[in-house]
């Protein structure tokens, strides 16, 4: 599995989940647990860089990014500035492996597709480079890169020299074993398979309703997390279930995933008040490097006059936490 892989001893410096579904999740996952798995030899600092969902977005400012990111590392030895320029950054890039050679940093790219044509290639050069960089070296650092498509030039098959030093591994929707077991895990969810859910008063009642939820998830777990933040409100979780049970039914591409968590969020969201809806639709529209709270709180205030409605007494911070209530939003 992926955990293998990034291991210290003989693992992959790179591995790239792909297709399927929870790519996201899985790469969450193997972050968080990958240091408590191998204490004696812990990740200095888990760099975790994820890309705009919106395909349109300029490659070269997510470049400039993840160059500050990486430039803010303790003794990186590369500059931001050196990122720019196609020739400067070729000439420092064997600095940059060295470095992830020498220490242990476990780098997560995810939703790398912002970065690729229709066809994989990448639609700026540098980020080939960067890439390269990353998954080329044999030391002690690790690359977790998620993506729907393989970008050009990191298929091991196509590129047999890449085949010792990165795994491509598509994600699969887990089990029903597995995932009873990520149900437990989630507060929610584990209330109600207990029979101890607040607000569900008939324990087996309550059963009944968990593990709908695990059969409606079909082994995906975002659609999991979704329905333990609906733990709260009874009655909204199964309406949800009864709308994931008829979107199945429509076969979509993808095994109808996809498809499934629009119709989901967009019954959450219609379900929001006025306002709530309109906070929710702004934070969308905002880029990725934007969407920070201090930048929300700048921002809404203003766009809720102009919608007449009452931005709130604290800013953002009550409809920030709505979002995270109903899973619709992480806050790092």
């Amino acid at each position: 599995g992926a955990g293998h892989s990034v291991e210290h001893e003989g693992g992959y410096a790179a591995v790239l989940l792909e297709r399927g579904a929870g790519k996201t999740t899985c790469a969450r996952e193997l972050a968080h647990t990958r240091n408590s798995l191998d204490p004696d030899n812990k990740f200095l600092q888990t760099i975790w860089h994820t890309f705009p969902a919106d395909e349109s977005a300029d490659p070269g400012l997510a470049l400039d990014a993840f160059a500050k990111r990486l430039s803010e590392i303790r003794g990186f030895p590369v500059a931001a500035a050196d990122f720019r320029a196609s020739g400067t950054l070729a000439w420092r890039l064997p600095d940059l492996t060295e470095f992830f050679e020498n220490y242990r940093y476990l780098i997560v790219l995810d939703n790398v597709d912002a970065l690729l044509t229709a066809s994989g290639e990448w639609r700026d050069d540098r980020w080939r480079q960067v890439i390269d960089a990353l998954t080329d070296q044999a030391g002690f650092s690790r690359v977790i890169i998620t993506c729907r498509r393989v970008p050009a030039g990191l298929d091991p098959l196509a590129v047999p020299e890449k085949g010792p030093r990165l795994r491509l591994l598509p994600v699969q929707p887990f089990r029903h074993d597995t995932a009873v077991l990520l149900a437990r895990e989630l507060r929610g969810l584990r209330s109600l398979l207990d029979g101890t859910a607040p607000g569900v008063g008939d324990p087996d009642e309550a059963r009944r309703l968990g593990w709908r939820v695990v059969d409606a998830a079909r082994g995906h777990p975002k659609l999991l997390e979704l329905a333990d933040a609906a733990v709260s409100d009874p009655g909204q979780l199964s309406l949800l279930l009864a709308v994931a049970a008829d979107a199945w039914q429509d076969n979509m591409p993808f095994g109808g995933y996809v498809h499934v968590m629009e119709r989901w969020t967009a019954t959450v969201v219609e379900s929001l008040a006025v306002t709530a809806r309109a906070f929710f639709h702004a934070v969308c529209r905002m880029t990725e490097n934007d969407r920070t709270v201090r930048a929300i709180a700048e921002v809404w205030p203003r766009l809720a006059a102009a919608l007449a409605l009452d931005a709130g007494p604290d800013g953002c911070e009550q409809l920030i936490e709505e979002m995270r209530r109903w899973g619709l939003a992480t806050r790092e």
